[in-house]
C-alpha cells in the first residue's frame, strides 16, 4: 500500500541505505526540553550509538541545532576532527505538519470521507528548513512526514502519528516502524513488523524515555532517563 498526503508537494519519503551493523537511538517528542535532551544525548554519546532517529515534535530550530552540535555519533578517525553522527528527523504535529481528521487520503479515487486538515504553528518548520539550507545542520536529514532507511538488511520506517505508523506496519514492507505523539512507550507486532513508540524526552504525561536498537542482534531496549546513572533499562517485548 502506498500512502499519499495532500500538502506534501516535495514527496513525503526519503530513503537512506546502510549496510554496516550499528546501534541506533530512537527519540521523540522533545518539546524543547533541553535538560532531558542533553542528558539523553550525553548517554548516547558514551554508549556507541552511531545514529539517531527522531520521531517528531522537536519544536524549535534552536533545540534541533543543539542536538546537531552535541551528538557526536562517530568517533574521531586518525588526526581528523570527530564526525557528527546522522540525525534522521520527521516532523510532528507541533513542528508543524498537517493533522488528519476522518481518515487518510489513500491512493483511492473515492475515499470514504474527505479528510479535514488544520495546522499547528507553535513549532517552526520554516526556521529548521532555513538552518538546513544555510548549512547549520550538516548531520541532520529532514524527511517531512515519513522517513525510510535500510540498515544491516533491516527495513525501517518512522513517522510521528500512530495512525500513519500503523498503516506503514500493515503494508508488509518493513521490519520495524517507529512513531511518537502519544508520549507513551509501546510495542506491538503487526505481521512480521515491530511497531514501536520510544516514549518522549519532554517528561510530559509519562516519564522521559528513549529506545536503543541494535541491528546486529535485533535487540531493542527502552531507556528510562531518570535511571540512566545505573543504566537501568527494559528489553522491549516482541508481542
Amino acid at each position: 500500500m502506498v500512502l499519499r498526503f495532500r500538502g506534501d508537494r516535495s514527496g513525503f519519503r526519503i530513503k537512506c541505505g546502510m549496510t554496516r551493523k550499528m546501534k541506533i537511538a530512537i527519540i521523540s517528542d522533545t518539546h524543547d526540553n533541553l535538560a532531558t535532551l542533553e542528558k539523553a544525548v550525553d548517554w548516547i554519546n558514551k554508549n556507541g550509538i552511531e545514529e539517531i532517529i527522531h520521531c517528531g515534535d522537536i519544536c524549535s530550530p534552536y533545540t534541533l541545532q543543539e542536538l546537531s552540535k552535541k551528538f557526536s555519533g562517530v568517533k574521531p578517525r586518525g588526526g581528523h576532527a570527530p564526525l557528527r553522527g546522522k540525525i534522521h528527523l520527521v516532523f510532528g504535529n507541533v513542528d508543524p505538519v498537517v493533522e488528519f481528521r476522518q481518515g487518510f487520503p489513500l491512493e483511492n479515487p473515492k475515499p470514504r470521507s474527505e479528510p479535514k486538515f488544520h495546522y499547528r504553528v507553535d513549532g517552526d518548520i520554516f526556521g529548521i528548513s532555513q538552518q538546513k539550507t544555510a548549512g547549520e545542520l550538516p548531520n541532520v536529514i529532514l524527511y517531512g512526514e515519513i522517513g525510510e532507511m535500510e540498515v544491516d538488511a533491516k527495513r525501517i520506517a518512522f513517522a510521528h502519528h500512530p495512525k500513519i505508523a500503523k498503516l506503514l506496519a500493515q503494508s508488509g514492507k518493513y521490519d520495524l516502524v517507529f512513531y511518537g505523539h502519544t508520549h507513551q512507550p509501546m510495542e506491538e507486532k503487526i505481521g512480521n513488523c515491530r511497531l514501536i513508540n520510544p516514549g518522549n524526552l519532554s517528561n510530559m504525561l509519562y516519564k522521559a524515555t528513549f529506545a536503543v536498537y541494535n541491528t546486529e542482534n535485533d535487540e531493542l531496549e527502552l531507556k528510562v532517563l531518570e535511571k540512566l546513572e545505573g543504566d537501568t533499562d527494559m528489553q522491549m517485548s516482541r508481542g
